[in-house]
Parts: structure tokens; sequence; C-alpha cells
């Protein structure tokens, strides 16, 4: 049950937070919606190893995600008071509030934990260009030491005798 504002302008301004509580809220939870679809392309590209498309993707995250952050400033203020809010709303607009903020939250977590994925994946997709690299490391050695072998056991990179001579000329 609603307890009765203390006045109508009260009355009003709560009815007016609530409309603007819940306008922010669409525009966030909307955001998600396209963060979550873009989290679901990165971890695409992430597991086909398009490094290029993965930048591109997380070009547009971090524009939705500049977006987020001025909507989340703006409801700074209504933050601690939303409680209060939704109390003073009807029960429509109270339960179209926690609607949004339990989807938002769903969201959110479901952001995270996928974003948790992805970062597992590219380090282990490091980890393995690391160990390529420390076998391209030694790769030289290796053809040194088979230069020398293929050239009767001499040091490595020193001249081959020459087995052929052209007398000719």
């Amino acid at each position: 049950m609603t307890p009765p504002p203390a006045s109508l302008s009260d009355a009003v301004q709560s009815d007016g937070q609530a409309d603007q509580l819940i306008e922010m809220l669409t525009q966030q939870r909307d955001l998600y919606k396209s963060l979550e679809a873009l989290s679901g392309k990165q971890q695409e590209i992430i597991a086909q190893g398009q490094a290029e498309q993965l930048l591109g993707v997380l070009s547009e995250r971090q524009v939705i995600v500049d977006r987020l952050t001025q909507i989340n400033q703006d409801l700074s203020p209504l933050r601690g008071r939303m409680s209060e809010i939704a109390e003073a709303s009807t029960e429509a607009k109270r339960q179209l509030l926690r609607s949004l903020v339990d989807e938002v939250q769903a969201m959110l977590e479901s952001i995270i934990q996928r974003d948790e994925q992805d970062r597992q994946s590219l380090e282990a997709s490091k980890a393995q260009v690391g160990q390529e690299l420390a076998k391209v490391k030694t790769a030289p050695a290796a053809i040194n030491a088979y230069k020398a072998n293929a050239y009767g056991g001499g040091a490595a990179g020193a001249s081959p005798t020459a087995r052929f001579t052209d007398s000719s000329g």
C-alpha cells in the first residue's frame, strides 16, 4: 500500500522522478541489450582468432560503455532514493522499476561472465603464441646445427669446402 504523500507537490515530484527513473533504466536496459549482443559477437570472434575484428567490436563496446557511464552519472542523485521514489509511485510503476532493475542486473551479470570467459580464452591464446615464439627462437640454433652437420661437422656458419671445381675457366 502506498503511503499518502505529504502534499500534492510531493506526489507530483515523486511521480516525475519515477518517470525519470523509468526512462533512464529503460535506456540502460536497451544499452545493456546492445552490449550483450556485442559480447556474444566478441566471443565468436575470439574463438575464430580474428584480432582485427575483435578490435572493431571492442571499439563499438566502448561507445556503449561511455553512454552507460553517462546514464549512471545521471542516475546517481536518484539511486539513493530509488526505494523511496518507488514507494511513492503507483503499483504499476513500482513493478516496472523492479522489473527494469532486475533485467539490467541479469544482463550485467551475463556480460561479466562472458567477458571473464573471453579473458580466459585470450590468456590461453597468449600462452600458445608465447610457446610458438619460443620455438621460433630456437629454430636458428637448430638450423645452425644442421648446417654444421651438413658441411662435415665444421663450426656453425663455416664455409663449406668445395666439392666440385670449375676447371674450364
